[in-house]
């Protein structure tokens, strides 16, 4: 007895002709003995003895051919007819039950989810009933489910049924039916009377002059988000109205006041433009877009100086220079700088936003914690920018630090660019001094959280000294106007410990240490936010890969540095692309522009720049 009959104790029954033998054993599962005259005959002839054994396991035990399907091979073995084969055959296990029927969201291009917009069906050979199915049956689900059936495709339905039937299968999630999108209105656009990115205007005197605005000019006027035209409908015929365009507030801050209607910013006083934009990601069927939540509209103080002299200035407002700044000058604005003219060597410039230049850069030290933009040359100057540089001439023998870095030509400078360098043409200065570029901000990022982190403790450490000395009670009743009143209250229990008498300067100093609390108590906040975006930033800069593009040629060897890791890029007569390899290291890639196109230009022309945004 062969081990799979011992194995299932079950006598075999024998069917057929004398060279296919059929045993059962088991309640779906049969042997089939077949002699296959040439094993090595082709696929199809052993195909068709294999269909001969399921057509005699059909006739034999009442089960459709369809429903058997080959397993395996158990056993080969030559005979002097050909080849003695045993086969494993069994039935198809096929499920049964009633149609399903599922009504599905879809999301619009603009990424809005819209409820019962498919409906797709699930339904197996055989019903709950092991009746056959039918698209009788199958409409019947649909109008339970509450389908529109005016919507339906009962093409595809009696399509996917024939097969059904025929293969004795099931299908799932077969898609029946469809509601119909509505249309999406226009989103909210904003258009000015000036140009907003001083890259796209022919030179940084236009851009700045552009913002610099007299009391009731316009600044800028909103085109408002309009609905869209025709409705829409879910599977179940419900209808669904025209979608709005994407809408945003238009706000005003000081010197700047807003229309009745709400679309039209005039100006309340002279200064300069600035525009605050808060924004917001959507996620859309063409992926992440980031789209205005709210734009504010102020205008600020502008001090403008004649450079006839060296100038020494330290101001909040933004400070405007009319001519060159001279050797020897500082500026220092909380806001934004503007020189008309050459910042000339020995100069130092420091802005809590951004610094534009007119002229040339003939030395000198920059800081912004924003972006730097100059029109012409750059050479022997200290850059150092918290966003964009931007140098529409060559830089040379500079040291340069900021996230991204633009320039025409680079000659014999270290650059410190922490996500990109955009540069046409790259090599050393007249006497061979190198171009060094270190890619990536991990240290900046690393020290700045040090920095932070360092003046957290030492905040939280005054705040416990002013509450150990004062008492918890007293310091949680706190707030803006009873100061004095918490005062007399410490004092009185001093004196209850027996201290009675305090001289005039102690209950000056303790009145100072009060209203040192909220302060201390904001810059908490402040710095634990600070330390959460770095945090955030130092993540998404370990994730992005850095890059250096040079448009045109490298002229002669540079040191690329990435982490802890220098290589040394050779000259290149084409444009190339330098970033991280998988390793961590440097890797160059050659950038060919497309036939028959020029290179785009890096700053792009006054006209091209468009007005409207949205």
């Amino acid at each position: 007895m062969d081990p799979l009959r011992q194995q299932n104790n079950v006598q075999p029954h024998f069917a057929g002709d004398p060279e296919i033998e059929i045993e059962q054993f088991g309640e779906d599962y049969w042997a089939a003995r077949i002699v296959f005259l040439d094993f090595d005959s082709s696929d199809l002839n052993k195909a068709s003895r294999i269909r001969e054994a399921k057509r005699m396991i059909s006739m034999q035990y009442g089960i459709a051919v369809e429903l058997l399907e080959f397993k395996e091979v158990l056993e080969k073995v030559p005979v002097p007819e050909g080849v003695y084969a045993r086969i494993l055959i069994g039935k198809i296990e096929i499920g049964q039950g009633p149609p399903v029927v599922r009504l599905r969201p879809t999301q619009t291009s603009r990424g809005e989810l819209l409820h019962e917009m498919i409906a797709e069906v699930d339904f197996y050979y055989l019903d709950e009933f092991e009746e056959q199915i039918t698209a009788d049956r199958i409409e019947l689900e649909l109008n339970r489910a509450g389908v529109d059936i005016t919507l339906c495709n009962f093409d595809v339905i009696n399509e996917a049924l024939n097969t059904v039937i025929e293969n004795r299968n099931y299908v799932k999630k077969l898609v029946v039916a469809r509601g119909e999108l509505p249309s999406i209105g226009r989103d909210a656009e904003i258009e000015y009377t000036f140009y907003i990115d001083p890259s796209g205007s022919d030179s940084i005197s236009d851009y700045t002059t552009g913002r610099k605005v007299k009391s009731q000019d316009i600044i800028c006027q909103k085109i408002p988000a309009r609905d869209g035209r025709r409705r829409g409908c879910t599977v179940r015929g419900d209808p669904i109205l025209p979608i709005q365009g994407l809408d945003f507030e238009l706000a005003t801050g000081e010197g700047a006041k807003l229309s009745l209607d709400g679309n039209t910013v005039t100006a309340l006083r002279e200064g300069i433009t600035i525009i605050l934009r808060k924004n917001r990601r959507i996620y859309t069927l063409a992926g992440e877009k980031t789209v205005t939540e709210k734009l504010q509209v102020s205008v600020k103080p502008l001090v403008e100086f004649d450079a006839n002299d060296i100038l020494n200035i330290a101001l909040e407002e933004s400070v405007g220079i009319i001519g060159d700044l001279k050797e020897g000058s500082s500026i220092k604005s909380d806001g934004e700088v503007f020189l008309g003219g050459d910042l000339e060597r020995g100069t130092k410039v420091s802005a809590g936003d951004d610094v534009f230049i007119s002229g040339q850069i003939l030395g000198g030290e920059i800081q912004t914690n924003g972006s730097m933009y100059s029109e012409g040359d750059a050479a022997n100057v200290s850059i150092s920018a918290t966003k964009d540089i931007h140098v529409k001439g060559k830089l040379k023998n500079a040291n340069v630090s900021a996230d991204r870095i633009r320039v025409k030509k680079l000659e014999g400078s270290n650059i410190e660019a922490g996500r990109k360098l955009i540069v046409d043409e790259v090599g050393d200065d007249a006497i061979g001094r190198r171009t060094a570029v270190k890619l990536g901000r991990q240290d900046y990022y690393q020290h700045k959280l040090g920095e932070n982190r360092d003046a957290l403790v030492d905040f939280r450490e005054s705040l416990e000294r002013i509450k150990s000395l004062f008492g918890v009670d007293l310091l949680e009743q706190l707030n803006g106007s009873n100061q004095q009143q918490l005062l007399v209250r410490y004092i009185k229990r001093l004196r209850q410990y027996g201290q009675n008498e305090l001289e005039g300067e102690t209950i000056d100093s303790l009145k100072r240490l009060l209203e040192t609390v909220h302060p201390l108590q904001e810059v908490i906040e402040e710095k634990k936010d600070e330390i959460s975006v770095l945090e955030k930033k130092a993540s998404d800069d370990r994730e992005h890969r850095p890059v250096i593009v040079v448009r045109e040629k490298i002229r002669d060897e540079i040191d690329v540095t990435i982490g802890d890791r220098t290589e040394t890029v050779v000259p290149a007569e084409s444009g190339t692309a330098i970033t991280t390899s998988e390793d961590g290291g440097v890797r160059k890639y050659e950038l060919k522009a497309p036939s028959g196109r020029k290179a785009k230009r890096f700053f792009t022309s006054k006209a091209s720049q468009k007005k409207k945004h949205n």
